[in-house]
């Protein structure tokens, strides 16, 4: 499916189901596997989840209030938080 022709409800179901898709990822890893990367410059899966969870802090209030305000965003640029005013389209 094509990213551009998911449905609000299809990005919030897909969204929901992360953190079990994460999990299952994830399980029965050992600690040594969870902070090794697969490459001298690779990011380990530890370092991949806190990105994650870095982006969901960053940007799950802007993606709350695109959805509250119900309009097409496509073009709109919105100050992204703690990047020193700099903008992202979105």
């Amino acid at each position: 499916m094509s990213k551009s022709s998911m449905t609000i409800e299809e990005v919030l179901a897909l969204l929901s189901e992360a953190p079990a898709r994460i999990a299952a990822a994830t399980y029965g890893l050992t600690e040594a596997q969870l902070h090794t990367g697969l490459g001298p410059d690779e990011w380990s899966a530890n370092d991949v989840l806190a990105h994650l969870r870095s982006c969901a802090d960053m940007w799950g209030g802007s993606i709350s209030t695109i959805l509250a305000e119900d309009k097409q965003t496509s073009g709109r640029s919105i100050l992204a938080p703690g990047l020193s005013g700099r903008t992202t389209s979105i």
